[in-house]
């Protein structure tokens, strides 16, 4: 309780001392007294019930709302690493194929079968699948990362 607030009230110490002589008898008797105001202790009232009860409120609501958001990001990021894999085996796929039909481009390109313009329109879709199926596996890897993040994982 601090000595300068409002509410502190005096303390009052006293020492008492006696002497009791009576015949055949002689005591000394002495007292220590302490009286603490009521103030010293802290009376929960119905002020400060209700105020705690709201901060109770306010924490469970904040808490229960993060916990929704948590699971909805979780959700959210679990739905889209499903889609980023099967982009990604799709990507792998055509990328495969693509290769394949550069490897034809070429031959036809060298024996003059096909315009040098198409076999380098294609070559140029073989290179951006490429990068489309590398770009993905980035996003693969930052998903991953957000999902151990939403779940309090180190990453």
């Amino acid at each position: 309780l601090s000595a300068d607030s409002q509410r502190a009230a005096e303390w009052n110490l006293s020492l008492q001392a006696k002497n009791l002589d009576s015949p055949g008898f002689e005591e000394d008797q002495y007292g220590l007294a302490l009286e603490v105001p009521l103030s010293f202790v802290r009376l929960e009232s119905e002020a400060n019930n209700s105020q705690l009860q709201a901060v109770n409120r306010e924490y469970s609501l904040a808490r229960e709302q993060l916990v929704q958001q948590l699971h909805r990001r979780w959700l959210f990021l679990s739905g889209q690493a499903e889609i980023l894999q099967e982009k990604q085996q799709l990507l792998a796929r055509a990328s495969s194929l693509t290769q394949e039909i550069a490897g034809q481009l070429q031959e036809l390109a060298a024996t003059n079968e096909i315009a040098q313009e198409i076999a380098l329109r294609r070559l140029m879709e073989d290179v951006d699948t490429r990068t489309e199926a590398r770009i993905n596996a980035l996003l693969m890897q930052q998903n991953n990362a957000m999902q151990r993040q939403a779940a309090g994982l180190p990453l």
